[in-house]
């Protein structure tokens, strides 16, 4: 099998994160991008470079067990590959390669024995909380061999009450992401995924009065204010009326008996609809998705089912009836719809928000990502930080920064429009000029920034002359002297740019010794309208 050219970037930068550090990344790759093939790729190079390997491969649903293991078996016929799962009916105990559902395996680690290696799918599921069935698990397997490693898979990073997935859970890095702006618009500009398209709602869900735990709605009373027939019949109305040219519907329900009572409306108005969540009994609920998979209904209504773990291309409407606050849910459900299916005439997909999840928590591909929860505090707004991959060296950024730490890549700016209309944008298409100011400097600092994981940097400070009053502007950037490949020639470049006569440092430490040496620029020109302000370029007398 053949990787596009992304799968290939990810997989190589897996192999170069091992390679140089020694934490436990993450894949942050779009729904319907092929992360199973990358999933198998990896596990296929890693077995042929170190056979004596062995791995573990964790997900929460039988689907996606079932998904990976064919995949694999697809790149590679004869791989030496077990599945434990009971949803599933295998339990095999004793393959260098295990797939395994965590429900059934969590308490298994003692007949697991010895792992090398561990990827878990759906990543953003893994509390950081150390009684849940995940971190059981790996902490006894980490008992047993402390230097196994973990990676996961995921299409969001992040997570409720924890910020993104590296603030003190198990994973400590990104390796690679193609969920920011910039990339997931490439995806789609190479047709490899779908573009949404949001079509106004004129009814709204009003949640005002549904109470909050732990920052998401509480479930029973969301249903009890949503599941009116007067709510539901106003909805329905409006998706025969935006949507009745659509091949294929999913609806995002807010309980069980929501799902049932949608359905049954949308049955009654015409349109062939399943209902599928947790109450339908498994073999029923299997034969209903199927029938929905193979186009023998229009529409299902899901009530935490189809979030994850479905794989059904030619969805072409999404109607959006339960509100919530987390950004990772918003985003998994608006990804059902990016699977693109040309063959099926599909050219998009058409999103109906019912609810304020598009206005709270932006867009598929530049959402806004959840702050981790202060103890004894109640959670901070979410504020936007969206994220881009560096083209160079593949590595992880937040778009907050101008420069990739790693290799010291230079982005163009790029500014993401802020009030856009409620409940319109679900993806992000276009691009505003940045604010530019020219300051004066007064003076320059030079320090050491220290890093948990890599290799420290030179922290630059310039310090300028105010606008107003008598407190100096002050703007940071740092200069990766102890990188290596493209970072280590950025630093080079912008010290001979301020210090010809004498060569650039290898240590951080010997440039700060060395600092009195360095010419200061007069002025700078720094992009004001972001989060972190960025410098742009600089002029000297």
């Amino acid at each position: 099998m053949k990787l596009r050219n992304y799968q290939q970037a990810a997989v190589d930068a897996l192999f170069d994160y091992f390679h140089r550090a020694r934490g436990n990344p993450l894949i942050a790759l779009p729904t319907g991008t092929g992360k199973s093939v990358v999933h198998g790729a990896f596990t296929y190079e890693a077995m042929r470079q170190y056979p004596s390997t062995r791995m573990l491969s964790l997900t929460h649903v039988k689907e996606l067990i079932s998904q990976n293991f064919s995949k694999l078996l697809t790149m590679w016929p004869t791989a030496p590959a077990g599945i434990y799962s009971a949803g599933l009916g295998r339990r095999e105990l004793g393959q260098p390669i295990l797939f395994g559902g965590i429900q059934s395996i969590y308490n298994r680690a003692d007949e697991i024995g010895h792992v090398d290696l561990v990827s878990i799918d759906e990543a953003h599921l893994v509390s950081p909380k150390a009684e849940t069935m995940y971190r059981r698990l790996l902490d006894r397997l980490l008992q047993i061999n402390p230097h196994m490693k973990v990676w996961g898979l995921s299409a969001t990073c992040y997570r409720m009450g924890l910020g993104d997935l590296t603030h003190g859970g198990m994973f400590t890095d990104v390796a690679f992401d193609m969920t920011g702006f910039e990339a997931f618009n490439w995806l789609v500009a190479q047709g490899f995924l779908a573009p949404l398209r949001a079509v106004h709602t004129n009814y709204r869900i009003d949640t005002s009065g549904v109470p909050l735990v732990g920052g998401e709605y509480v479930q029973r009373a969301l249903q009890e204010e949503l599941d009116q027939e007067d709510v539901t019949r106003k909805a329905v109305a409006e998706m025969l009326d935006h949507a009745g040219d659509r091949n294929k519907w999913l609806i995002f329900a807010s309980g069980t008996d929501h799902a049932d009572h949608v359905a049954d409306l949308l049955n009654a108005c015409g349109v062939d609809t399943v209902s599928i969540h947790s109450k339908v009994r498994d073999g029923e609920r299997e034969e209903r998705y199927r029938a929905f998979e193979l186009g023998q209904v229009r529409c299902a209504v899901n009530m935490n089912t189809l979030t994850t773990g479905i794989d059904v291309p030619d969805i072409d409407y999404i109607g959006i009836l339960r509100p919530t606050r987390s950004t990772g849910l918003w985003v998994q459900m608006l990804g059902r719809g990016t699977r693109p299916a040309p063959d099926a005439g599909k050219e998009d997909c058409l999103v109906g928000d019912f609810t304020s999840n598009s206005a709270e928590l932006g867009p598929i591909n530049d959402p806004v990502l959840p702050q981790p929860r202060k103890k004894g505090k109640k959670s901070a707004a979410p504020r936007s930080a969206p994220q881009r991959v560096c083209p160079e060296c593949r590595t992880w950024v937040h778009a907050s920064k101008g420069t990739c730490d790693t290799c010291g890549h230079y982005f163009e700016p790029v500014v993401r429009i802020n009030g856009m209309a409620a409940g319109i944008e679900v993806m992000r298409e276009s691009q505003a000029e940045p604010v530019v100011e020219l300051v004066d400097v007064h003076h320059v600092t030079y320090g050491i920034h220290r890093r948990r994981n890599g290799a420290d940097a030179l922290a630059v400070n310039y310090f300028c002359r105010p606008t107003e009053g008598n407190i100096p502007r002050r703007f940071k950037e740092y200069i990766c002297l102890q990188h290596t490949g493209a970072a280590k020639g950025y630093a080079d470049r912008w010290w001979r740019e301020r210090c010809p006569s004498i060569a650039p440092p290898d240590t951080v430490q010997r440039a700060v010794d060395l600092s009195n040496h360095l010419r200061i620029p007069t002025r700078l020109r720094v992009w004001i309208n972001k989060p972190r302000p960025e410098i742009v370029s600089y002029e000297y007398e």
